[in-house]
């Protein structure tokens, strides 16, 4: 094994958050593409700009909370176990579950964000020259991951409960597992 805290990550763990940062980027081009879209939208039925709709504003407010948290989740999480293997200690399951649970959740977050901007852009959104399409369909690619698909929320819970996480996918697919 290579020395460094980089080859001291274990690989699931190490690449969860990489597959999770795609998804928010996501997210980040959907509600770019939405506000790009409200500068010409006008709504069939109300003839008001879609800049003005009260709904297409609380979604987009909805859809910057969800990711600016999810990342801030993730962020926080990579760093606490990049300071871990720094210090030349090796991941505790508990500490990995941690990785998965903020890449899962950092996914869900903009698989919500990117599905209330497609939502929010109306009869627009469906069309490939809008690009909220692509945008709903690559986020949900993404999020069907092994690595960030919902039963990591379990695996979570079962670490959090100090149960024996030896028999989980994720665990048994760590090729740097603990000994």
């Amino acid at each position: 094994m290579e020395p460094g805290p980089l080859y001291a990550m274990p690989t699931i763990a190490l690449s969860a958050p990489a597959l999770a940062e795609v998804g928010l980027g996501i997210a980040r081009h959907a509600i770019d593409v939405l506000l790009e879209l409200t500068q010409t939208k006008i709504a069939s039925r109300s003839r008001q700009s879609l800049r003005e709709d009260a709904t297409m504003q609380a979604s987009l407010g909805q859809a910057e909370a969800l990711l600016r948290s999810g990342r801030a989740f993730l962020y926080e999480t990579v760093e606490e176990g990049w300071n871990v293997a720094r210090s030349g200690e090796p991941l505790t399951v508990s500490q990995r579950a941690m990785l998965w649970l903020a890449s899962t959740h950092a996914v869900t977050s903009a698989k919500q964000a990117t599905e209330l901007m497609f939502s929010a852009g109306g009869s627009a959104s469906p069309y490939k020259i809008g690009g909220l399409e692509r945008c709903l369909r690559d986020v949900h690619a993404v999020g069907q991951h092994l690595t960030l698909t919902p039963p990591n929320y379990q695996m979570a819970g079962q670490a959090f409960l100090n149960l024996d996480m030896r028999t989980t996918p994720l665990l048994l697919m760590d090729d740097r597992s603990l000994k």
